[in-house]
């Protein structure tokens, strides 16, 4: 005996407006837009609750078809799970070949190496001791990066930087030199002139040069590497410098379009252009935000993709996730593991076809074992343990990612449209008009995180003054530099050598790539190559990395200078006046906000008297101090304890919590400052400390 049950039915449909209502009385007068609704920098207002009616439905379709938005294809991850990359840059080749081994071996599906840049700076390389980049320059170091690796198996990709070209040619070399067949190669070039640009500041040749020969790359490659992509789009250096999800995403459409227009001008359809390009998004904690974002690029280049006139059917998209740096600590690093999970889950849920977790000790120095080990296997367990590499767009249906993927997609092809307006991605690089934008967005940013509107938990918040720092000793780069030189100096004497790349200049397309390769492959280095393709520097403005925690991790550095040379922190006297139950939340809230600044919080029980209050600070010699406690007992005590600190030696005096109309009448006894939720934490911090000289 079988009986249908209808949950629904049994209770009445309600709306938007009885809903609010609901939530009014539950306020008690308190306003329901500044208490449940959440602004976002983007520019979008986050709503407490969605609902399935009027703006918020979206016609996102279905996973694989236009417009793209649960998937460039029908069945997503969930056919073979996304492509697991683990990101190396030891400046040895030798190390780094035993770091990527290691993840090959241990799950990862894929390895990408960014190269050095510094190696084709001459005429001094200026040694990166931070894993800035792997230093290749030969067939032979790349030979050993790439040792015990099976080419024909593993997509192996290369980041270039400035010097794509060069870096293009020598891994072509390589894949030569092992045998490889064309159709069997795989990996990427990953050839991004424009987002070097913007991160370096500068291109070794001109950006319309640059732009043409990655264009050369991308038709190579279309026509004779069925496995390997030319061109990335990467927003790294927008989002390190501060971008909106918004700016990033306008910022991958318009540098999209700008390579497009660079392939049409070489004759290549725009379904071979397309099958080139990957786009390269940063992928931060925000969860909802960077569902919805990776979701959003999907729809915005399905209407690119429309516009140039490509079928329906024959649209699609791959994107790769690399989780951002500027969210990256190095204080407190381990909760790095909780901000890269986030990201990678977000980037799961919101369909990522390739994801790289970054390291937790990212920001300290090179990555140890232990720390590309975590790293893959957060990749690991949230595909094969979380069950995500095996769900097509998990996140399909929920009123809010939909609603908040629409809002994005909206609001980034507006900005598109502004960039297309003012020239296209290369003009606004090169008038500063997009960084202006940027540095504004960085300015409000930088507002939150001073107030910690914006936490950083474990920095800003919830700090451990105590907490073991973590340290990655710079790698040497002395000896790899001299045999570098050494190399240099026979192939420069090598006249067959010489002649070889001298003849690039006289090349084009094809012909020149394929000169180019033979060359390297015959013992030519990449400085020869990319000084033979010609120098002649174009500069901008470059997009500088911006951390989140780097104010705060200043004064954390000045105050451990302090400890080193004195044996003590700068310190701070808490006067918490009265029982625990009146003090201990304001107690909390000022230990919290002095110690996220280096100043080590001296705190107690309780006093019952001014007097007793005085006589501990003397006892502990703190010349600055603070009083906790709650406003009524502020109302009859503030004045005789402020007395009482100040006659006692306390130079600066500060009261934890908003005085309000009391301000006057409080600093006329004696305090000096006030702090309180909302405040400007950093400022305040970052003045105190130049005032004790702790920084200077």
């Amino acid at each position: 005996m079988t009986e249908t049950i209808t949950l629904g039915e049994d209770f009445p449909k309600q709306s938007r407006e009885t809903w609010r209502n609901l939530a009014e009385q539950d306020l008690k007068g308190a306003p329901f837009d500044k208490r449940l609704l959440t602004k976002l920098i983007e520019g979008i207002t986050v709503q407490p609750l969605y609902f399935a009616d009027g703006d918020t439905q979206i016609r996102a379709g279905l996973p694989g078809q236009s417009p793209l938005i649960r998937g460039g294809t029908p069945l997503g991850a969930a056919r073979s799970g996304w492509e697991i990359i683990q990101e190396h840059r030891h400046p040895d080749p030798i190390v780094s070949n035993r770091a990527l081994l290691q993840d090959l071996s241990g799950g990862a599906t894929s390895v990408v190496v960014r190269l050095s840049p510094r190696l084709l700076d001459e005429p001094d390389m200026n040694g990166c001791g931070c894993g800035g980049g792997a230093y290749v320059d030969s067939i032979e170091q790349m030979d050993a990066l790439f040792r015990d690796v099976d080419l024909s198996r593993v997509p192996v990709s290369i980041t270039g930087g400035p010097g794509f070209y060069s870096a293009a040619a020598l891994l072509t070399a390589l894949l030569e030199k092992r045998g490889v067949e064309p159709k069997d190669r795989k990996g990427s070039f990953n050839a991004d002139p424009l987002g070097s640009f913007a991160a370096k500041g500068v291109g070794y040749r001109n950006a319309n040069v640059l732009l043409e020969q990655a264009a050369e790359l991308a038709s190579l490659t279309a026509k004779e590497y069925p496995g390997i992509t030319a061109l990335q789009v990467s927003t790294a250096a927008y989002d390190n410098a501060g971008a909106t999800a918004v700016q990033e995403l306008a910022a991958a459409i318009a540098t999209g379009v700008e390579y497009l227009r660079a392939c049409d001008t070489l004759g290549l359809p725009p379904e071979q252009s397309l099958s080139q390009i990957v786009f390269s998004l940063a992928v931060g904690c925000d969860q909802f935000l960077e569902i919805s974002k990776f979701r959003a690029i999907r729809a915005l280049w399905n209407r690119v993709q429309e516009v140039v006139g490509v079928a329906g059917t024959k649209r699609y998209i791959r994107v790769h996730a690399r989780t951002s740096r500027r969210i990256l600590t190095k204080r407190d690093p381990w909760v790095n593991l909780l901000r890269t999970t986030i990201g990678c889950f977000a980037a799961a849920v919101g369909g990522a076809d390739k994801i790289t977790v970054l390291p937790f000790d990212d920001g300290v120095g090179p990555s140890d074992d232990f720390a590309q080990r975590i790293a893959r296997n957060t990749q690991i367990v949230i595909a094969d343990e979380v069950h995500l590499g095996r769900v097509i767009d998990a996140a399909g249906g929920s009123f809010y990612v939909e609603t908040l993927t629409r809002e994005l997609a909206e609001k980034a092809w507006t900005a598109f449209q502004s960039i297309e307006a003012a020239g296209g991605m290369l003009a606004v690089l090169r008038s500063g008009a997009f960084k202006r934008e940027i540095d504004t967005t960085w300015e409000q940013r930088q507002k939150d995180l001073s107030r910690r509107k914006t936490p950083i938990t474990g920095v800003s918040e919830y700090p451990n003054l105590r907490e073991a720092a973590l340290i990655r000793e710079p790698a040497s780069t002395v000896e790899l530099e001299r045999a570098i030189n050494e190399y240099r100096e026979q192939r420069a004497a090598d006249t067959k050598i010489v002649e070889a790349t001298a003849k690039l200049s006289d090349l084009a397309g094809a012909e020149r790539f394929s000169a180019a390769s033979t060359a390297l492959l015959r013992g030519a280095t990449r400085l020869q190559i990319e000084n033979a393709l010609g120098r002649n520097p174009e500069t901008i403005d470059r997009f500088h990395l911006r951390r989140f925690s780097s104010g705060y991790e200043k004064l954390r550095d000045a105050s451990d200078a302090v400890l080193s040379r004195s044996g003590k922190r700068p310190r701070i006297f808490l006067a918490n006046m009265g029982p625990i139950a009146v003090h201990t939340a304001r107690a909390a809230y000022a230990q919290n906000f002095f110690e996220a600044g280096g100043f080590e919080a001296i705190t107690n029980d309780g006093f019952e008297t001014a007097e007793a209050a005085a006589a501990a600070c003397v006892k502990e010699s703190c010349t600055l101090a603070i009083i906790c406690s709650s406003d009524a007992w502020y109302q009859t005590g503030a004045a005789g304890i402020a007395a009482a600190l100040k006659s006692a030696g306390v130079k600066t005096l500060f009261l934890a919590g908003n005085p309000g109309t009391e301000a006057e009448t409080y600093k006329k006894a004696g305090i000096d400052q006030f702090i309180f939720v909302g405040c400007d934490v950093l400022t305040t911090l970052t003045e105190l400390a130049e005032a004790q000289g702790v920084l200077s």
